[in-house]
């Protein structure tokens, strides 16, 4: 038999239910509790694929995102393009926070978003360094450009 998730140092933060049936698409077919006979666990960077640094990716870029998704959790709460909590506001979507929000000013929201204006987001014993990183982890999630149907004017 196999390891118990806490045996293998796993944390386990929420469990994802993911029907892979076409027919479960519609609400009413979902299965209840109860009816679920497997459940694979899938660690959940893997499901971050979108959003993790590309190959080419700076260190800097690297501890960005393991300070994001790891040591302070923000996808706990926050959103990059869809992926992660449903708390707070998606940082890239649907325009990235570096791109309307001072540096300085996300710093400061960085350290003590809280003495800024009344929140939830908690307060961290955020570096320089760290924030330096988070912030360039953060401008490289460009939101997905979507779609469009272009006019044909030839006519």
């Amino acid at each position: 038999m196999g390891a118990h998730w806490e045996e293998t140092g796993a944390k386990c933060r929420a469990l994802l239910f993911v029907w892979i049936r076409p027919e479960q698409q519609k609400t009413r077919f979902l299965p209840r509790i109860p009816q679920v006979t497997l459940i694979s666990l899938v660690p959940f960077k893997k499901a971050l694929g979108p959003i993790t640094p590309g190959r080419n990716a700076s260190e800097q870029v690297r501890r960005g995102y393991e300070l994001v998704t790891d040591k302070y959790d923000c996808l706990g709460c926050h959103r990059i393009n869809g992926h992660g909590g449903k708390v707070a506001l998606d940082l890239a979507r649907p325009q990235n926070v570096t791109s309307y929000l001072p540096l300085d000013l996300i710093k400061k929201i960085l350290y003590d978003a809280r003495a800024l204006r009344d929140g939830r987001m908690p307060t961290f014993n955020i570096s320089n360094a760290e924030a330096d990183d988070i912030i360039s982890y953060l401008k490289t999630q460009t939101p997905p450009v979507e779609s469009a149907t272009v006019p044909n004017t030839s006519e």
